[in-house]
């Protein structure tokens, strides 16, 4: 193997056990075990691996042992989170989370994943509807696509974040993702949930505002709340056209039987 062999798989270690890492964060018993430890000293060895790299026949010995470092770095991260996944604690949140039995999953994904804790039991839970069009269209959708966005909620349910977020969540459980408290929402239209209402208590991920309901789709009812004004500079482009845009949505929405409210 040569010294430009070694560097590649070195590189491609590194990239791999830091994701591993990431990963492992996921689980609570794996967070300051195996995740904090194996990220810090990749970052480390990488740092050694860039010194080595600019004159790597000389430092071939060094690069060699830092390869092989990271690969037990990846093995032991990788053992580590096959042997949470294969535990009784986890395999029974998998398939309370697969029956749908949202109140049997709480304490069980409590229990399995990092900073998740118990949701509030009142207030407001929000989801911003995604208005954008992707490339080569507008930069917003229009009315009618908006309305017909929601209204498929309505009727399916809003599904799981995909991907799912980093913490609270993995491949096979995949909650759907809240924000808590009106203020906190990001986009122009936001379905709000009041949480009584919702079929289940949700958790929340301690020191943040997200909000998670372990279900793969929530049923409840919502409002649909729309700021009354934006600063956004795709909308302020044309005088106007976020208030035309409002104007039209209204009536759409509620020839769906859905409520659209306005908020400052």
């Amino acid at each position: 193997m040569t010294s430009l062999d070694i560097l590649a798989e070195a590189a491609a270690l590194i990239r791999d056990a830091g994701m591993s890492a990431e990963c492992a964060r996921r689980y609570r018993t794996l967070a300051t075990t195996i995740a904090e430890p194996t990220f810090d000293r990749t970052l480390a060895l990488g740092s050694t691996i860039r010194r080595a790299g600019r004159d790597p026949l000389g430092a071939e010995h060094e690069l060699i042992a830092a390869v092989e470092e990271l690969r037990q770095l990846l093995a032991c991260s990788q053992a580590a989170i096959t042997e949470v996944r294969a535990s009784a604690g986890y395999c029974e949140a998998v398939a309370a989370f697969t029956a749908g039995a949202v109140e049997r999953t709480v304490p069980l994904a409590i229990e399995v994943f990092t900073d998740v804790v118990v949701g509030d039991s009142a207030g407001v839970a929000t989801w911003d509807v995604p208005l954008g069009t992707g490339p080569g269209g507008e930069h917003f959708v229009s009315p009618e696509e908006c309305a017909a966005r929601i209204a498929g909620i309505a009727g399916a349910g809003l599904p799981a974040a995909s991907p799912p977020p980093q913490l609270g969540a993995d491949d096979t459980i995949t909650p759907v993702t809240l924000g808590m408290g009106v203020a906190n929402a990001d986009g122009p239209v936001t379905l709000a949930f009041e949480v009584e209402q919702l079929p289940g208590p949700i958790c929340r991920l301690a020191h943040s505002t997200l909000a998670l309901f372990y279900a793969d789709r929530l049923h409840a009812p919502f409002t649909v709340r729309c700021v009354a004004g934006v600063t956004d500079e795709w909308w302020n482009v044309r005088p106007d056209a976020y208030a035309k845009w409002i104007e039209a949505l209204g009536p759409l929405l509620q020839s769906q039987g859905l409520t659209m409210t306005m908020t400052p």
